[in-house]
């Protein structure tokens, strides 16, 4: 029972750890490619703008859905942390909120889930929005797409490898976060119980017993 239970404890532990790293990559690999992102479309700006075009790039339909992402990997990296630690050592002060923990490991899940296919979703169908003039002259948009392409921007997300690997790690880390979720259930429920047990009067040795007066009619029975 004792050996069971120290390997349900390191399979939590090692489920919370993995969750960690990755939850950490995750947040590295979007923050890269936002900054990425950013230095690209100011650099084509920049030296758009040195050829006299006014050009204006526009990649709402990957970097909305990436902050949500990174949002949903700094929680998951707190949440994880917070397992981590208190399934190391929980005070006893901690043990009655615990369902708070679980809680928080639940909504991370689902936070990440639905940030995790958005990006994944528009990360392979999300193309460029271009927008350029000459003076009051509107560029067509085959014009742009060459003049984007000449300035080392991909029409397609997909086109470049940090879009990629943003949108590819994400999917393991959404894995290990809702097999985490599952895991801070059974953690809950097991100290839960745990603590109700030591609560109980009848595991408490400090608990007098109070004999009733049926327990003394049955002794003096015995005794006659």
């Amino acid at each position: 029972m004792w050996s069971d239970c120290r390997t349900t404890r390191a399979v939590e532990l090692t489920t919370f750890i993995i969750t960690f790293a990755l939850a950490v990559t995750t947040l590295g690999a979007v923050g890269n490619a936002l900054a990425k992102r950013n230095h690209e479309v100011g650099e084509a700006t920049r030296l758009a703008a040195a050829a006299r075009v006014h050009l204006i790039v526009a990649t709402n339909q990957i970097t909305q859905p990436g902050y949500a992402l990174c949002a949903a990997a700094c929680c998951t990296i707190v949440n994880t942390l917070t397992l981590i630690i208190l399934s190391i050592k929980i005070p006893v002060i901690l043990r009655k909120f615990l369902w708070f923990v679980f809680l928080f490991a639940v909504f991370d899940a689902l936070f990440l889930l639905a940030t995790c296919i958005a990006v994944l979703y528009n990360a392979k169908r999300g193309h460029l929005t271009l927008y350029g003039t000459i003076g009051s002259l509107v560029l067509p948009q085959s014009v742009l797409k060459e003049q984007a392409a000449s300035l080392g921007l991909t029409d397609a997300f997909w086109g470049k490898g940090y879009v990629r690997f943003m949108a590819i790690v994400s999917v393991p880390t959404t894995s290990f976060a809702i097999s985490t979720a599952g895991l801070a259930y059974g953690w809950w429920r097991r100290e839960r119980s745990a603590t109700h047990t030591q609560q109980s009067p009848s595991n408490n040795p400090g608990f007098p017993h109070v004999t009733s007066n049926d327990e003394k009619g049955r002794r003096v029975s015995d005794q006659v």
